[in-house]
């Protein structure tokens, strides 16, 4: 499986706006890291996580397989 990148820095970004991210964590804080760079500020961030989150536990009667 190859890895994709989003080169934020070839894209216009236009001021004042509000960015809202949603994927896989490793490629929103690749993201958002390159906002930051960009000058976006942090407060103009929004973002969903799609997958796992370690961050939110499970109960063992709950999990699958």
């Amino acid at each position: 499986m190859h890895a994709r990148t989003m080169d934020v820095g070839a894209i216009d970004l236009p001021g004042g706006a509000a960015y809202h991210l949603c994927g896989p964590l490793p490629f929103m804080q690749a993201v958002r890291s390159a906002l930051i760079d960009r000058g976006v500020a942090p407060r103009d961030i929004q973002y969903e996580v799609l997958g796992p989150d370690p961050a939110v536990p499970v109960r063992p009667d709950l999990r699958s397989g």
